[in-house]
């Protein structure tokens, strides 16, 4: 894992615990914070192969990034989860 991601993980662990307990994002900026937490986890999760969390708090924290997108449409951004259709693959196949 880069250092960048060690940074990320550290940083962003009281907003994630915060967003997973109330289910919103309070603001735009807590928007773009949970956009950065799930690239993050996806990138736990399929590159490194190593989750730091949950399936289902994963989703919880999809579903409200989801729900902050349709309440305010004008905070969309192209590099959000929503806006793609696949995530990263390894290129390491057995």
């Amino acid at each position: 894992m880069t250092s960048s991601f060690k940074k990320l993980a550290s940083g962003l662990q009281e907003v994630q615990k915060r967003i997973l307990s109330d289910r919103k994002v309070t603001g735009e900026e807590d928007y773009l914070r949970l956009i950065d937490i799930l690239i993050y986890h996806e990138h736990r999760y399929y590159i490194d192969d190593d989750p730091q969390i949950s399936d289902y708090e994963y989703d919880m924290l999809y579903k409200v990034l989801e729900a902050a997108e349709k309440e305010h449409p004008a905070w969309i951004r192209s590099h959000s989860p929503t806006r793609r259709v696949a995530s990263d693959v390894t290129s390491t196949l057995e």
